[in-house]
């Protein structure tokens, strides 16, 4: 709260006087000013909240996006060490991308699930080599 007074007695200071000799049609051009900064100050508040907004919500489009490359690469029938090692990871880091969100870590399980998906793809490619 400090800083809004601080803001306000800024603000004051920088007014001119009513008595003070200035050009026709400053106070006009003053409330412009005014009203570019009050503009800006809610444009950056919504910005803020934005964001906040988007890193607060669980990535369940990754975690679909991980289960369905850890099921495609279940469902090709080559089996080999690599692309064995590969699906364990992946299925491993889904389930601790699952344990992120239950404890509301939604980047962390963001990336989690990214890094699933990709182990799922590499499984995948394994599985295919000859």
């Amino acid at each position: 709260m400090h800083s809004l007074k601080s803001w306000v007695y800024a603000k004051a200071a920088f007014r001119p006087r009513p008595d003070s000799r200035l050009p026709s049609g400053f106070d006009k051009h003053w409330k412009t000013v005014e009203d570019s900064l009050m503009r800006l100050q809610l444009a950056g508040i919504a910005i803020a909240l934005f964001l906040v907004a988007c890193a607060t919500t669980p990535p369940v489009q990754e975690m679909a996006e991980a289960r369905s490359a850890i099921q495609t690469a279940k469902g090709i029938p080559n089996s080999n060490l690599p692309a064995d090692l590969a699906l364990k990871s992946a299925e491993q880091m889904l389930k601790e991308a699952a344990d992120a969100i239950r404890e509301e870590k939604f980047e962390q399980a963001r990336q989690l699930a990214l890094s699933a998906k990709r182990k799922a793809q590499s499984a995948v490619q394994y599985k295919q080599k000859p």
